[in-house]
């Protein structure tokens, strides 16, 4: 991966139609997918959620949340939501596009997820009752299919597959894991 990836990806995300899902009755959320350059590499910015959250508690997850009746837009959520938990300012995202609406199997929602460039290092401010920890993975982990791993969980009384990423005893998965595989799913990574 190389210093273009952004660029390759922004200007796949131009060129491409979204998948919307525009189901009224779920419920809406973004979240920021915020991408930042260290040492010549990409990596993906992450928060672990705590106890204290209504759902996915102690997740691993992008920063966002539900959509507020105020918001302009579901961009607007994915910002404001950053801004919430970390302290992250809108104006230092540089907004790179949207990835495809996905669907939480557990909680139904229907997540927004906007692909941005966040400045490093920054002076994160995380908000104590909803962040637990901030660590972020470099790309070139996560684009290497070799790096995801096949498991078999017990949910709601049924065997289900599951996808996970498991870095330096981190577990990614569920939605989080499959926003990251439709940036590599754009990106053409094989």
């Amino acid at each position: 991966m190389h210093t273009d990836l952004l660029t390759a990806l922004g200007t796949r995300l131009r060129s491409r139609t979204r998948i919307v899902d525009d189901d009224q009755s779920a419920k809406r959320a973004a979240v920021l997918v915020p991408f930042f350059e260290r040492e010549g590499d990409y990596h993906l910015l992450f928060t672990l959620r705590t106890s204290n959250m209504p759902t996915h508690k102690g997740d691993v997850s992008f920063p966002g949340g539900r959509a507020d009746k105020k918001d302009a837009s579901l961009l607007h959520t994915a910002l404001r939501e950053s801004e919430e938990e970390l302290g992250l300012h809108p104006s230092d995202v540089q907004q790179i596009g949207p990835l495809d609406d996905l669907r939480t199997m557990a909680s139904n929602y229907v997540v927004t997820p906007y692909v941005g460039v966040i400045p490093h290092p920054y002076d994160f401010q995380p908000n104590a009752w909803e962040v637990a920890e901030i660590f972020s993975v470099p790309f070139t982990f996560l684009a290497d299919r070799g790096n995801l791993n096949a498991e078999t969980w017990l949910y709601d009384g049924a065997t289900i597959p599951i996808q996970t990423y498991r870095y330096q005893g981190y577990k990614i998965w569920g939605a989080t894991q499959r926003m990251i595989e439709n940036v590599l799913d754009i990106l053409k990574v094989p």
